[in-house]
């Protein structure tokens, strides 16, 4: 045990002086700036919105985490962190949830730094992180109680294992925990699974590890239904093949339309942030979200069309791939873009600081530097 600790110990510090601190050395300073900026905005807020965000979530969280009871239909991840804030804290469990989500918030513009200057440069990335820390959406997702913040934390970090050069099998097994926290986070995270898969350096090292961390509450959810169970219910994907059969009325057109419907989702400036129309608060930060979303897919759009090169498909991927696979197959609903947006925002800072001295990710394609047996490429 004594020796397996040492060892740790002793990547880990390696890993600290080849990897992290290079990675933000050069611009420690202006990023200190941008997460108090950040910081200040998000734990403000925490504090005095008083709206009632839903998120597009169905489901009451705070109930479930209150009950401890949960089907197979429901993540059990987020009502255990609600759960566990809410005995600590009592009264004041929701803010308290609000104030850490805002932390693990500002903690990702890390990520949206690392990945940026990674990809195109570090111009870029101060730009990128900057957006981020007063991006509405951003803000938004850590004032409700529903996963959307920390799903986009680990999302950060599938994107940023890929090209972050700590070695084949390190990154597969990061990426592949972060994504197994996300399912257990939201059902419809298994779509990021594909590309994931894709982009992963090692890619029997990530289904073994995803296998084994999902494993465990597949097997419990079967032996609660009394047949096998996928992870979770199917209704839980919103899985919808409906549209390929042909309509009375419209015969095959109404598949084009379905999908069309599906596409324009992620396009458009409608938000799903409450349920509660009548919620002044709710009813302006869905104002605010939904404009700066437009503002941001657009800019980000661009910025991908114009700067994507090879060698950015690891962090691409699996986002682009899990949006395509919705839009096929499920019935589209808004929270669906939060995977996504992290992509707009990385492109949108790309698009205003430009992309020529990033590094490029296909200099990671290196052998393991702990593994001198690694040869995946």
């Amino acid at each position: 045990m004594r020796k397996i600790t040492e060892i740790t110990g002793r990547y880990c510090v390696d890993l600290w002086r080849s990897h992290v601190k290079p990675a933000f050395s050069a611009d420690w300073d202006l990023l200190a700036i941008i997460l108090l900026l950040s910081l200040a905005l998000r734990i403000y807020f925490a504090f005095v919105f008083n709206g009632n965000l839903t998120l597009g979530f169905g489901q009451n969280y705070v109930l479930i985490a209150e009950s401890g009871r949960i089907d197979a239909l429901q993540a059990p991840l987020y009502p255990f962190f609600l759960r566990v804030l809410l005995f600590i804290f009592g009264s004041k469990g929701l803010t308290a949830v609000f104030v850490l989500q805002s932390i693990i918030s500002s903690a990702g513009l890390l990520l949206v730094y690392f990945i940026t200057s990674r990809l195109c440069g570090r111009r870029a990335g101060l730009i990128a992180a900057a957006l981020g820390a007063i991006y509405p959406d951003f803000i938004l997702y850590n004032l409700s109680a529903t996963p959307g913040s920390l799903e986009l934390f680990f999302i950060l970090v599938i994107m940023a294992s890929g090209i972050s050069g700590i070695g084949h099998t390190a990154s597969s097994v990061i990426s592949s925990a972060s994504l197994a926290l996300c399912i257990l986070l939201d059902p419809v995270m298994v779509f990021l699974l594909p590309g994931s898969i894709i982009a992963a350096r090692k890619r029997l090292v990530f289904l073994l590890v995803l296998a084994g961390l999902i494993m465990p509450w597949a097997l419990r959810n079967s032996f609660a239904e009394g047949r096998p169970v996928p992870v979770y219910d199917t209704a839980a994907y919103h899985v919808d093949v409906s549209k390929y059969s042909p309509n009375n009325l419209e015969g095959r057109w109404h598949t084009i339309r379905r999908i069309y419907n599906n596409a324009s989702l992620i396009t458009g400036k409608s938000w799903g942030m409450t349920d509660d129309p009548g919620s002044g608060a709710s009813r302006d930060s869905t104002y605010a979200a939904g404009y700066a979303f437009t503002f941001v897919m657009l800019f980000g759009f661009m910025g991908l069309a114009r700067h994507y090169r090879k060698g950015h498909g690891r962090v691409v991927l699996p986002a682009v791939i899990y949006a395509v696979l919705l839009i096929l197959f499920t019935v589209f609903l808004n929270r669906f873009r939060i995977p996504i947006e992290p992509l707009f925002v990385i492109y949108a800072g790309a698009l205003a600081g430009g992309c020529k001295s990033g590094i490029s990710p296909a200099a990671d394609d290196s052998p393991d530097p702990h593994n001198q047996h690694d040869k995946t490429r």
